[in-house]
């Protein structure tokens, strides 16, 4: 580009700026219209609701633009002179009580333009002004999406710009209005972006969306090698249902896939956005998944209220627990199973099977090499007294003495003798006693309250 070019483009940015300047300045002079004896800002913050707000503003019309725009450019640092400029007293009073943010009066403005839609453009300028704000760009953003394609144009240009990608995200995630295909259209675009946030956001903003153009994409971003943007991936394709069932196999392949790993914070995110895109998509889908939730393992990444126990070989023991399921009624499935962790190489293996399921239980290693579980809720949910023994050496479990009250959701200490103390508590009547487990006897013994 030439000197004189360059000079030009640089004059011409200039210029527009003046636009904008010069209009703001002339929109801050203008009076406040009103309807039926209320200002436009009082229909926008209407104390009875929608009720009559949406005809009032519809009324007023464009002659609402300039009232508008300084509300949507409404700044922590010009605050004050926009609410200064309004005619709606009970505004200025909450202001004198600092109880009016920036945010608010940009919101409000939002709300009115929302109205306006395409009768708005002639704003156009002033409102792609404020989107090149730092502080006014998400709301002016979304006031794009609702005046045709002239906006879609302002944001479409702004999407591949380093800092104005995810403000255009945003804006397009929130609008309920305006063409979908082409609010789904920018979003898909936004899913190639290098950046896994964006690729995640742009993702979660594909919810309730075109699904002609979104299901394909989602579909397609599941094999994201970010946990972040798949997660969101799936959880868009629940919002859906049963009209992104052509995506249940991929979601059921990789729910397999992803169970099995050792990854359990990828369990935890993935996983449970996936089987939850399977229960909304699919039931049958869902139904397999479930079933392979309960007999695969490790598990303890998909399971809640289990207990882990180092032992003195530096395996850990996950035991009992619970998994929570949907598909064919919603229950939560009690576990009997455990498993052994080998922290050093990262590997699980099988261990013996429970006497009993159980969970939020109390697991306690003993100086004889034996891990005491006691308490917690049995397959049908009830606190229970019962009591059983892992044996580390052989594997295996068997029922060892029953405590003589339940204790709630107490947990049980080794005392230095070798003994357990289980504390006392509500048993549904009344506060119990500790009772103490000898591993000598293998019975409880109840403490006298003092």
């Amino acid at each position: 580009m030439s000197h004189l070019a360059k000079h030009l483009s640089r004059s011409g940015w200039f210029l527009a700026l003046g636009i904008v300047w010069a209009l703001t300045s002339l929109t801050a002079l203008a009076a406040e219209p009103s309807y039926d004896g209320k200002p436009l800002s009082e229909w926008l913050l209407n104390p009875e609701g929608r009720v009559g707000t949406d005809e009032a503003i519809l009324h007023i019309g464009t002659n609402g633009i300039p009232t508008l725009l300084r509300l949507l450019g409404a700044t922590e640092s010009n605050r004050r002179r926009v609410i200064k400029s309004l005619d709606y007293d009970l505004l200025k009073k909450a202001e004198e009580g600092r109880g009016v943010s920036a945010q608010t009066l940009r919101d409000l403005g939002v709300d009115g333009f929302r109205l306006l839609g395409t009768n708005a453009v002639s704003a156009l300028n002033e409102i792609t002004g404020l989107f090149y704000g730092d502080e006014t760009r998400p709301q002016a953003g979304a006031v794009l999406t609702f005046i045709g394609p002239k906006g879609f144009s302002v944001l479409t240009n702004a999407l591949d710009r380093e800092g104005q990608t995810d403000d255009v995200i945003l804006a397009l995630s929130q609008c309920q209005d305006g063409d979908r295909k082409t609010i789904s259209r920018l979003l898909v675009h936004a899913l190639d972006n290098p950046a896994a946030t964006i690729r995640g956001n742009a993702a979660g903003a594909l919810a309730d969306k075109d699904p002609e153009l979104a299901v394909p994409a989602l579909i397609r971003m599941l094999d994201d090698r970010s946990t972040y943007a798949a997660s969101f991936a799936a959880s868009s394709l629940a919002s859906y249902g049963p009209a992104a069932k052509s995506a249940a196999p991929k979601l059921l392949a990789l729910y397999t896939n992803v169970l099995t790993g050792s990854d359990e914070m990828r369990i935890l995110d993935l996983g449970g956005s996936v089987l939850r895109a399977l229960r909304a998509t699919d039931q049958e889908a869902a139904a397999k998944a479930e079933a392979f939730l309960l007999s695969a393992g490790p598990l303890n990444g998909a399971r809640f209220s289990y207990s882990v126990t180092r032992l003195p070989n530096g395996k850990e023991l996950i035991a009992a627990g619970y998994i929570h399921t949907e598909v064919p009624a919603v229950t939560n499935r009690i576990l009997k199973s455990a498993q052994l962790l080998d922290a050093a190489t990262g590997k699980w293996t099988k261990t013996g099977e429970m006497t009993m399921a159980r969970s939020g239980h109390s697991a306690i290693l003993l100086p004889n090499d034996k891990v005491l579980i006691a308490g917690g809720r049995d397959a049908k949910g009830r606190f229970s007294t019962t009591a059983e023994l892992y044996d580390i050496a052989t594997g295996q479990w068997r029922a060892t003495g029953s405590m003589n009250h339940i204790h709630g959701n107490e947990t049980a200490v080794l005392l230095p003798n070798g003994k357990v103390r289980m504390p006392g508590g509500y048993d549904g009547s009344k506060m119990t006693e500790d009772e103490i487990y000898d591993p000598a006897t293998e019975k409880w013994t109840g403490v006298p309250k003092k």
